[in-house]
């Protein structure tokens, strides 16, 4: 099965309920649909949530650190 993503792995992200920017870190796609597993500080503390894709919005730095793209 293919699944067509919004977003790649490593792209920054924002997680618009608490306006802050993230990285994806994985996908999952379970019952409920595709997620997106989210990695980011808050307070200098590593958090990750799994979002949905209408959780998550673009930011103008779409750049992939540290994860191979090709």
């Amino acid at each position: 099965m293919e699944i067509k993503t919004d977003y790649e792995i490593g792209q920054e992200i924002k997680i618009k309920a608490i306006n802050t920017i993230g990285r994806i870190t994985a996908f999952y796609y379970g019952e409920t649909g595709l997620q997106y597993q989210v990695a980011y500080f808050i307070d200098g503390e590593r958090k990750s949530l799994y979002l949905y894709p209408s959780e998550l919005s673009n930011t103008t730095g779409t750049e992939n650190l540290g994860f191979r793209t090709t």
